[in-house]
């Protein structure tokens, strides 16, 4: 992937995150950690813990 194509995909799913409810941010975590356990990305769980700061620091 490219930077542009990696840009575009974390702005996707920082959009789905924020404009989720809890139920779609429980499933985009559950699928980054998929990810992370098939890929062995080692970045699954940080991104994980990023994106539940960013929600709270934005009161979700």
């Amino acid at each position: 992937m490219t930077n542009k194509n990696t840009d575009a995909l974390v702005d996707m799913v920082l959009g789905f995150y924020l404009d989720g409810d809890i139920i779609d941010r429980q499933q985009i975590e559950r699928e980054l950690l998929d990810l992370e356990n098939k890929y062995r990305l080692g970045i699954g769980q940080v991104l994980v813990e990023k994106l539940r700061k960013l929600a709270t620091d934005r009161g979700l």
